[in-house]
């Protein structure tokens, strides 16, 4: 066989690899992230996006402040971006049934993307004497990839927050 038809087929079957890797897209603020995505691009994804910095261990803040909103995580391993999530209340509280139920409403569009989804719904309670936090957190096995929802209540403020996880970096977080 050619050596040139070889290494077509090669960099045909890598830009396949990538574009299913990059299916698995999270948009925070004005940067896309995805599963697989290296580091370095994950950190360049933030250039276009000047209005946004990377703080600390992966919390997408806004760069301008203070106050500094926060815009979402992104976790890396080995490398590799392996989750993402992104804040569904930013600028707002939502002293109103409406807004909580449009950032509610949104997180679940975004994660379902119109798709009818295997999921599994769980809730919890956390008290501590100067702390309380309850909340419900919905959680999508699909492959490889974990993709959730969770609603929680500081008591002093709500958080949506949508999620996309390697199935990995999703059992390592979550042991006990």
């Amino acid at each position: 066989m050619n050596k040139a038809v070889i290494l077509l087929t090669a960099v045909i079957l890598c830009g396949i690899s990538l574009d299913a890797q990059r299916g698995e897209t999270m948009q925070v603020g004005a940067a896309t992230f995805w599963l697989g995505m290296s580091e370095e691009q994950a950190h360049g994804a933030l250039q276009p996006a000047m209005s946004l910095s990377w703080v600390g261990d992966g919390m997408i803040e806004s760069a301008k402040g203070p106050p500094f909103e926060m815009y979402g995580q992104v976790a890396i391993t080995k490398g590799r971006v392996a989750f993402i999530s992104k804040e569904w209340l930013l600028n707002a509280t939502p002293d109103t049934q409406i807004g909580l139920a449009s950032a509610i409403y949104g997180a679940f569009a975004s994660m379902t993307n119109g798709n009818e989804m295997d999921c599994h719904v769980s809730s919890y309670t956390q008290k501590e004497p100067a702390y309380e936090e309850e909340g419900v957190d919905v959680t999508c096995p699909e492959g490889g990839v974990i993709r959730s929802v969770g609603i929680t209540n500081y008591r002093t403020n709500v958080e949506v927050q949508e999620r996309l996880a390697t199935l990995d970096h999703w059992k390592l977080r979550n042991q006990p």
